[in-house]
């Protein structure tokens, strides 16, 4: 009935010693410490009365915290409280890993997107390079003569009429 008392009392308390944000699993562990031994009057130095500050500091820390142990580490319950300390700031120190890591995938998105609204651009650039070069250094005087010099529609090239890659450097087909 006593042991009850307390396991209540405890969860009742425990609300108030939710984890800051930000704050690193042992100073979170120290304030749920204190609570077990203020409002429990649980001896943390008994490995048996360790169980239940140890099962409230997994379900209560961060999220990303709480999900590892449930979904990842099934047998949580069964570890000592150091090796849930390890494993809470391990998944503590991998937060700012990660979110480099979705920093470098926006910015790669964000290249791809620039690169994909630049390629109309580059097409143009190359037609008229296939042109100079088409013409013996010729520069086309306007994108509609580049057109006739192709012989083609505007933004397609006759490959026929293009130069091979030996002309362009000054040998024979």
């Amino acid at each position: 009935m006593v042991k009850e008392a307390k396991s209540e009392t405890m969860e009742a308390n425990s609300e108030e010693t939710t984890p800051r944000e930000k704050e690193n699993p042992d100073a979170y562990w120290v304030h749920l410490s204190e609570a077990a031994i203020t409002y429990a009057h649980l001896d943390l130095g008994c490995p048996k009365n360790q169980r239940i500050p140890a099962s409230t500091f997994v379900d209560q820390s961060a999220d990303d915290i709480c999900n590892h142990f449930h979904q990842i580490i099934s047998n949580w319950s069964t570890l000592e409280i150091s090796e849930l300390h390890r494993i809470a700031n391990f998944v503590y120190n991998q937060r700012e890993k990660i979110k480099e890591k979705e920093q470098e995938r926006k910015e790669m998105e964000k290249e791809r997107e620039r690169d994909r609204k630049r390629r109309p651009e580059r097409r143009e650039e190359l037609q008229v390079f296939a042109a100079i070069h088409h013409n013996n250094g010729q520069t086309p005087t306007s994108l509609s003569s580049l057109d006739k010099d192709a012989g083609s529609e505007r933004g397609k090239i006759n490959p026929q009429q293009m130069p091979t890659l030996p002309q362009m450097r000054g040998g024979r087909a």
